[in-house]
C-alpha cells in the first residue's frame, strides 16, 4: 500500500493561502512569506493570548449554551488561559479566524485562575466541557438541525513547525467535517 503524500500543488495552496494573510497584515509585500509567517509566530509566544486574538467574540459559562448551540453557523471555541501552552495554538486559531471569516464562528473561552468561581477553574472547564487538557480548541456543527461537537484539539504548542503541520491538517479537515 501506497503512502499518500501532499501534492506540490496543495503546498503552493498554503502558502499562497499564508501570503494572503501575511500581506494583510504588512503594508509592503515580503520577500519571503514563510519567514514573516514564522517571525509573525514568535511575536505571538512573547505577548498576551488577548492580543494575539484581539476582535475575538468572548464566551463564558453563562451565555455558553446561548453562543455555541443556538448559533446558525458552525463554531471552534478556544479554550485557554494566559500560559506559555496556549500562546501557540492562540496563533493558530488567528490563522482559522482569519482564513474561515464569516463561514465560521469563532468563539474564545478565558479560564482565569483567579474566578471566583473556586480555586482550580481549569479542572472545572476541562469536566464540564469534557476536554482533556488546555488549551483547547473545539469545533462544533449542525447535524440534523442540531449543533453537535465534532473534535478537539487538546494541548499547546511552541513550534513553527508543528503550526505548520497543524494549519495543514485543518485545512483539510474543516472542508470536509464542518462545513460539509
Amino acid at each position: 500500500m501506497r503512502k499518500r503524500r501532499f501534492a506540490p500543488t496543495l503546498f503552493f495552496a498554503l502558502m499562497g493561502a499564508l501570503s494572503a494573510i501575511v500581506w494583510a497584515q504588512t503594508a509592503v509585500a515580503p520577500a519571503n512569506p514563510r519567514t514573516v509567517l514564522e517571525s509573525r509566530f514568535e511575536e505571538a509566544l512573547g505577548q498576551p493570548v488577548a492580543t494575539t486574538i484581539a476582535g475575538t467574540q468572548s464566551v463564558n459559562d453563562t451565555g455558553f449554551n446561548l453562543k455555541v448551540f443556538a448559533s446558525d453557523r458552525p463554531v471552534v471555541v478556544f479554550y485557554y488561559q494566559d500560559d506559555a501552552d496556549s500562546r501557540g495554538l492562540a496563533f493558530l486559531y488567528k490563522y482559522l479566524m482569519l482564513k474561515y471569516a464569516g463561514r465560521i464562528k469563532f468563539l474564545a473561552f478565558q479560564v482565569n485562575e483567579s474566578n471566583p468561581s473556586g480555586p482550580d477553574r481549569a479542572s472545572q472547564v476541562i469536566d464540564k466541557y469534557s476536554l482533556k487538557e488546555l488549551p483547547s480548541l473545539a469545533f462544533y456543527k449542525i447535524r440534523e438541525g442540531k449543533m453537535t461537537r465534532v473534535d478537539t484539539m487538546d494541548g499547546g504548542f511552541h513550534s513553527f513547525e508543528f503550526f505548520l503541520k497543524n494549519m495543514q491538517i485543518f485545512d483539510l479537515f474543516i472542508p470536509k467535517s464542518i462545513l460539509d
